[in-house]
């Protein structure tokens, strides 16, 4: 018979073949011993950590990342204050503040604690430069290395953990990210308004 044979031969004569079961992949993380299986059913946070990396240098949907925005504004522009207050440096800090308390958190600084109220969360404007300018850009390009560089080594069911009653760092993960997107358009807008005036 052509399914029969000595020795449970199948087919030509070769001997059916069992797949092996996959190994696992050593990814440890809080305590966690992840598999493979589970790695692959990390595809949230994975998708958090592309998208936080695209607005920073990549190619995002939606047009010019940070770095392309960033780069070629002086910081006479940097500092030019409009009619609402915010300047671009003021905006910028205010996004550093906020990357920052993410970035404790996923650093294990859960006792980290920030607020609306915070004198830095909008600086004053007397006390910004040219070098407070410089320095902002750095702590954000800083920052930005924590934010997906920790992100990458968690999985999915990091995002549930509440780090806060009722605050998940799913709900602030995000919450950065959308931050930064609102305030990078604000800031790609003053950028053309004060071009536009000069």
């Amino acid at each position: 018979a052509a399914s029969g044979g000595a020795g449970g031969r199948g087919y030509w004569g070769l001997r059916p073949q069992t797949p092996k079961p996959a190994k696992p992949t050593p990814n440890t993380r809080d305590g966690q011993n992840l598999t493979l299986d589970s790695i692959i059913m990390n595809n949230i946070i994975q998708q958090l950590a592309a998208d936080f990396a695209a607005v920073f240098d990549g190619k995002p949907w939606y047009g010019s990342n940070y770095r392309q925005l960033i780069s070629d504004i002086t910081p006479e522009e940097a500092l030019e204050l409009p009619a609402n207050g915010h300047s671009i440096v003021r905006i910028l800090w205010h996004m550093v503040k906020w990357r920052k308390a993410l970035s404790e958190r996923l650093l294990g600084n859960t006792s980290y604690r920030t607020s609306d109220g915070d004198p830095d969360n909008w600086r004053d404007t007397a006390t910004l430069d040219a070098q407070s300018w410089d320095e902002a850009k750095k702590q954000y390009d800083a920052l930005q290395e924590v934010i997906v560089s920790e992100l990458r080594l968690r999985n999915d069911a990091f995002l549930d953990i509440e780090f806060l009653p009722g605050k998940t760092y799913r709900w602030l993960a995000f919450g950065v990210l959308h931050h930064d997107l609102y305030h990078l358009g604000q800031i790609a807008l003053l950028k053309n308004i004060i071009r536009a005036k000069n």
